[in-house]
């Protein structure tokens, strides 16, 4: 019995150092498979139109919104992005309180490269982009919350590689339902790979 056993575990062993026998090297054509995956972060400064535009006007706010953006850029044509906006951000002249506007956004970007289009074929590095989404946005009058909800978001635009990592883009962005607003912005954008 204690034959059988020693030469069964004698086996196992035998087998099991087989088994675990890899070639671990690898190329970077392998670890790179898609060229266009990456990851992104970038920073846009723009101005607000619509509902939130007239409600600037009316109040005598500064109408100025930034945004800082991260993404993961999976194949050519695809991308997920989400955001922090501060859309309004002033003290009103008219009735001397401190106004903010903000929100957060996830939204499918759909990409769509220059050399595509047979009339922009000669610049490369340019993309033209569309959007879709939904983003969470809180209105604080005096640090108070005052109103909040959850609209949809699109948006579309284009963008251009400076180098290897650096861009720059511009964009239109409508936040619809409640807010009923645009967003004009532009900004610098880094990419890895």
């Amino acid at each position: 019995m204690k034959k059988i056993l020693l030469a069964g575990l004698i086996g196992l062993i035998t087998a099991n150092g087989s088994a675990f026998a890899y070639d671990y090297t690898y190329s970077k054509d392998e670890i790179q498979s898609n060229e266009f995956e990456s990851i992104y972060v970038g920073a846009n400064i723009g101005l607000i139109g619509g509902d939130a535009g007239e409600f600037c006007d009316d109040e005598d706010l500064s109408c100025l919104s930034w945004k800082a953006y991260a993404g993961y850029r999976m194949s050519e044509n695809l991308a997920f992005e989400a955001g922090y906006h501060n859309f309004i951000e002033d003290r009103s002249s008219v009735s001397q309180d401190q106004i903010k506007v903000n929100g957060l956004s996830a939204s499918v970007v759909g990409i769509m490269p220059a050399d595509d289009i047979d009339m922009f074929s000669n610049h490369e590095g340019l993309e033209f982009f569309g959007k879709l989404g939904l983003a969470a946005w809180e209105s604080k009058v005096d640090y108070e919350r005052q109103t909040d909800g959850t609209d949809f978001l699109l948006g579309g635009g284009a963008q251009m590689k400076l180098g290897d990592s650096l861009g720059v883009r511009g964009e239109v962005e409508y936040l619809g339902s409640d807010v009923d607003s645009l967003n004009y912005s532009a900004g610098l954008t880094y990419s890895t790979f």
